[in-house]
């Protein structure tokens, strides 16, 4: 059944639904008493893999959240937004650009080598030092040296202020260095988390059992696989069937199919991915911003949202960020529809006959993502601009999107493991690697200084000029908050997170 309400009364309720996350204890059956022992719970994810390295990263969908299965990080953010301490027992800011975490003492890796804060040093320190761009690298690039105080207390010092710097930290994940050297992580792991790997098959399955080695609770069920699914159909199927336990990344028409089924709760929450279309500003004419606010104002988003979304979600307030980030800026307005004013500012940048791009999207990879890029190509070719859309693999969209090569428009979603506003924000700035073409400075000198503020209040300001920037500059056509649609078995309780982190140690047996 779905989570409180109804499908019928779920569309009816449109947006506002996405206030609501919790199911309702009556949706659930009671699992057997040693369900957690005897039964291997599977997780579906939406595309194939990429890697198992926690330098490398990859997408929390997928890659992270397999690394984090096996992985612990000095801190996490809980389901809430809340900073919590895993491998760090506490921290503190001893300067403007030093910070000082004292670590755990009882943690050690799966194969019984003790956790230290050499292993930190020599991790981030392995970080800073990739050839490869990545947005991990992206996010330590601050840090300047990392100091070992004692085998339980490691110091940061940072080119520059950072007051989000623990938060920044949730999404960093530590090798055994020894093993690493004998090892290749991109294919192998062993780490500190409730998991340890058992087999891994980057287009098919990840297997996992319990990590005996854990410092913290154990895992509530001893066995968990990660499958990848990237058909819809064989992903519905499975949930009907039982051979999936818990998915994500369900088209919102699929939801009442899956309810009926007597066996599933089905809801939706509220993510932090805003849905954009990102411009390659080295090609003409998307370097003129008349041409980007064209392309804003030819696209009819609410209609959009109602057809294909069922209303559950809502155009997007002209920005990246959403509601869980602090320094989501309210004031701001969706981007209306006129497509005559889309015409009058082609032809006043001198294309009134429009023109050719071409638009990337990357396959399963977003919710009704497929069938709005297509709503969207006619839509632009009805102000004249001919958008060739082009549907490629989730990995070959990724690297295209970074590269010199990029489309001069390419879909995307952007979330960061920590939900900063100012570090979403980077994605559209010059100094992200995905970032292809100029961008103006007022933007990127908004973001540095909410990355370098020293206290919230400044930060504050200075996202919501970044924001005000990227909305009057039309740095990106922002679509809508992308739903976070979901299905698994009544017997298992599953709370999915906003912040697309896909966890099996927190699926538990229904009691």
């Amino acid at each position: 059944m779905i989570a409180g309400l109804s499908f019928n009364r779920l569309r009816a309720a449109g947006a506002s639904l996405l206030l609501m996350g919790a199911a309702t204890m009556s949706a659930f059956a009671q699992a057997p008493a040693d369900y957690g022992k005897t039964h291997e719970v599977v997780v579906a994810l939406p595309y194939a893999l990429q890697t198992l390295d926690p330098a490398v990263g990859g997408n929390l969908r997928g890659d992270l959240s397999i690394i984090a299965s096996i992985y612990s990080p000095l801190t996490r953010l809980d389901a809430d937004g809340k900073l919590i301490g895993v491998l760090a027992k506490s921290w503190e800011q001893a300067s403007d650009t030093t910070w000082v975490f004292d670590l755990r003492d009882d943690v050690a890796f799966s194969n019984g080598v003790p956790f230290d804060a050499s292993v930190v040093k020599w991790n981030i320190e392995r970080i800073l030092s990739a050839e490869k761009p990545s947005w991990i690298v992206a996010s330590m690039k601050a840090v300047e040296k990392v100091e070992v105080l004692s085998p339980t207390r490691v110091s940061f010092t940072l080119k520059a202020p950072d007051i989000e710097f623990p938060r920044r930290l949730a999404g960093i994940f530590y090798l055994e260095p020894e093993w690493a050297k004998t090892h290749n992580p991109a294919i192998e792991a062993l780490g500190t988390g409730p998991y340890k790997l058992v087999s891994y098959n980057p287009e098919g399955t990840v297997s996992l059992e319990a990590n005996e080695c854990f410092f913290g609770a154990p895992a509530p069920f001893a066995k968990a696989q990660f499958r990848v699914v990237v058909d819809a159909a064989a992903k519905i199927n499975g949930l009907k069937s039982g051979e999936i336990d818990a998915a994500a990344v369900i088209a919102p028409q699929d939801l009442a199919q899956l309810e009926t089924s007597g066996n599933l709760v089905v809801g939706v929450r509220p993510s932090t991915r805003v849905q954009i279309i990102r411009f390659n500003t080295n090609i003409k004419p998307l370097n003129d911003a008349r041409v980007r606010r064209a392309l804003n104002y030819a696209i009819d988003k609410e209609a959009i949202t109602k057809a294909l979304f069922k209303g559950l979600v809502e155009p997007a307030r002209s920005q990246i960020t959403t509601s869980f980030h602090e320094g989501y800026n309210a004031a701001l307005s969706a981007w209306p529809y006129d497509p005559q004013k889309a015409r009058d500012l082609l032809a006043e940048a001198g294309y009134p006959d429009g023109f050719d791009v071409e638009m990337v999207f990357g396959k399963g990879t977003y919710v009704g993502g497929e069938q709005a890029a297509q709503i969207i190509a006619s839509q632009l070719a009805a102000v004249g601009v001919r958008a060739e859309l082009n549907i490629l693999p989730a990995s070959a969209h990724s690297e295209r999107a970074a590269s010199e090569n990029a489309a001069g428009l390419t879909w995307f979603g952007y979330a960061d493991t920590a939900s900063i506003a100012a570090e979403t924000l980077t994605y559209l700035g010059s100094t992200h690697f995905q970032t292809i073409g100029p961008v103006p400075a007022a933007f990127d000198e908004a973001v540095a200084v909410a990355k370098a503020a020293l206290t919230k209040e400044e930060e504050r300001a200075a996202v919501k000029r970044a924001t005000e920037v990227a909305a009057d500059e039309a740095l990106a056509v922002f679509l809508w908050d992308l739903p976070q649609t979901y299905a698994y078995s009544n017997k298992v309780v599953w709370d999915i997170r906003r912040d697309d982190w896909t966890l099996p140690y927190e699926i538990r047996p229904a009691e």
